[in-house]
């Protein structure tokens, strides 16, 4: 039997600092420095119109006392004594569900071999008494997950809990069950962003693991290259051959309409495939055996191939290697502290890429969208130096969106059929370069809501002395799928009662982070909570951020053919990107 009587407040959440004890045996846990105030209390609690609720308790129908928990000061013996008369005062076959005595009143409710019941005094209203049971009867299999007399002994505390938070002082509080359920979780939101920010910390430091072994790795093979290209003596071009100008033309690196340079050192080159994305099988069959095999015999350690070598590093960016006299290049390891080597692209790669700034009215209308995108060109094989880009979606692209081809481009093979090519047809483009210009711009600005592919809602109100927020987000276009979405408020530490994702507060910045995560095409979610009372304006501005792999302009490469032979296709790889370099409604 658990039997847990009334206390101060200071001893009930242990702020006092002072053990409690029971006073002269009469079952009243109490602090020392409150007991004149718990004695006045036992004498005013003898009056009838002291309190509402004395006493809720759960028993069995033969009378066991399972759990009871008193909101006024009253004696041991007199609660036992109460609950020990009940079961005899249940008549069998009775209708009613309350008992009337001499002094208090039973207000009870069976649940399959157990009683709950709360004890009033007679003037209390008996309408709110059976609300108050009702919700105390909901308690019982919420917080200890069974009706048995096992299950209620087993988590007598955690209903105790429940009990304080719907009775206080003998009256009931205005709350409901899921008020209740959230109270008593004590969720820290505290807590839930130190794990997110060391969750962050964990992958950060995986990723830099991961960033700098690959690092390593490339700059490995860049270094075996080196060497391999020094030492080979077959499967390529002879010194001869080099020195006579019957080699390979070589495509200079960094600027566009560079031309064969037969007196121009070669340069070595790492064979990474690219898996194609518009070639059938049996053509990446057939180009696979094209490629740029390169092995010429430069006679050993000469001032050529040195001169050769030292070019070739700082082409690619590696760290200068001092060889002392007699001692073979590349002998000793290179520096340490060598930047990042470029990614090595053997065959074409089209980089698409769109960055867009939004300003919107503080109840989302669009005042401002801008978008500006870029397509750029990195050739990694010279033998697709000469190749022609086909450029599609133009017709579908947003009315007003300006295109500029980069000065090089044939501006009438653009103009006619959307293909960007160079004016000079006999030259080509660089061949390995990682930053090279763009060869395609183009720019967007806009107040049409109708080219946003993401809107937010924001009503801020004021309810009972709170600040009640809701916000909500639309997935505008139907063609762009979102990525990595949050939506940023500033705002006092919130009450959460709704939300579509995850959320977490920083005390920091004072800021709500709203994460999404990916968003489909009309997708729709609403996020709702509850704050001290704050100027409305003070929620502003909101932030928003996303990436896609989708522009809003929609270009994209139809396909890419040899400049000489347009029936010939080019395997190639692209990459679309759109990110948000600021997004903001206030």
């Amino acid at each position: 039997m658990m039997i847990v009587s009334a206390r101060c407040y200071s001893f009930r959440t242990g702020r006092c600092g002072i053990s409690p004890r029971s006073f002269r045996g009469c079952g009243l846990a109490v602090c020392s420095s409150r007991r004149a105030i718990f004695l006045q209390g036992i004498r005013d609690c003898e009056g009838p119109t002291a309190m509402v609720v004395l006493s809720a308790a759960v028993v069995t129908k033969t009378g066991k006392v399972l759990v009871a928990r008193q909101f006024i000061a009253m004696s041991k013996l007199r609660i036992e004594g109460l609950l020990s008369a009940f079961p005899k005062l249940v008549g069998s076959g009775g209708e009613h569900t309350f008992i009337e005595t001499e002094n208090v009143r039973y207000i009870y409710q069976p649940i399959e071999l157990l009683y709950v019941l709360i004890i009033t005094n007679k003037q209390s209203n008996i309408m709110e008494d059976l609300e108050t049971l009702r919700l105390v009867a909901k308690l019982v299999p919420e917080f200890c997950h069974g009706h048995d007399e096992q299950a209620v002994s087993s988590n007598a505390f955690q209903l105790v809990f429940a009990l304080d938070e719907v009775i206080s002082s003998g009256y009931r509080e205005n709350v409901s069950l899921q008020q209740v359920r959230t109270f008593t979780e004590m969720d820290s939101h505290e807590a839930k962003l130190q794990k997110i920010i060391k969750a962050s910390k964990e992958d950060d430091a995986r990723s830099k693991m991961k960033q700098r072994a690959a690092e390593i790795e490339k700059h490995k093979q860049k270094m075996a290259t080196i060497q391999t290209g020094r030492g080979m003596g077959g499967g390529g071009y002879s010194s001869g051959d080099y020195l006579s100008g019957s080699g390979p033309p070589d495509y200079s690196v960094g600027t566009y309409g560079s031309s064969a340079s037969p007196a121009s050192p070669p340069t070595a080159y790492q064979h990474s495939r690219i898996e194609p994305t518009n070639l059938s099988r049996a053509q990446r069959e057939q180009k696979g055996a094209v490629g740029l095999r390169l092995g010429q015999a430069l006679g050993g350690a000469s001032r050529q191939g040195d001169q050769f070598f030292a070019q070739l590093a700082t082409e690619e960016h590696l760290a200068p290697v001092q060889s002392p006299p007699g001692q073979p290049l590349l002998s000793r390891p290179a520096a340490s502290a060598a930047p990042e080597p470029a990614e090595i692209v053997d065959g074409v790669l089209v980089s698409i890429e769109e960055v867009i700034t939004v300003h919107c009215e503080r109840d989302g209308t669009l005042k401002q969208l801008e978008a500006v995108g870029t397509v750029k060109l990195t050739v990694g094989n010279p033998d697709y130096a000469r190749i022609r880009l086909h450029v599609g979606a133009l017709a579908s692209a947003p009315k007003g969106t300006r295109f500029q081809p980069h000065p090089k481009m044939d501006k009438g093979a653009w103009t006619s059929s959307q293909i960007l090519a160079l004016k000079e047809s006999d030259k080509g483009f660089p061949i390995g370069s990682s930053n090279a210009a763009p060869i395609l711009k183009w720019k967007l600005s806009t107040s049409d809501s109708s080219f946003l592919p993401f809107s937010v809602t924001f009503w801020p109100s004021q309810e009972n002395g709170r600040t009640v927020v809701t916000a909500e987000y639309q997935a505008e276009s139907d063609r762009i799928t979102l990525q990595d979405v949050r939506i940023v408020i500033t705002t006092p530490p919130p009450q959460v009662s709704q939300c579509d994702g995850d959320y977490v507060y920083d005390n920091a910045s004072r800021s709500l982070v709203w994460s999404i995560g990916n968003v489909e095409p009309d997708a729709t979610g609403t996020m709702e909570w509850k704050t001290d009372p704050v100027d409305p304006d003070s929620l502003f501005p909101l932030r928003v951020q996303f990436t896609s792999q989708q522009t809003i302009a929609g270009i994209g490469v139809d396909q890419i053919t040899m400049a000489d032979a347009p029936d010939q296709a080019v395997e190639y790889d692209t990459r679309t990107s759109l990110t948000v370099q600021s997004f903001t409604l206030e």
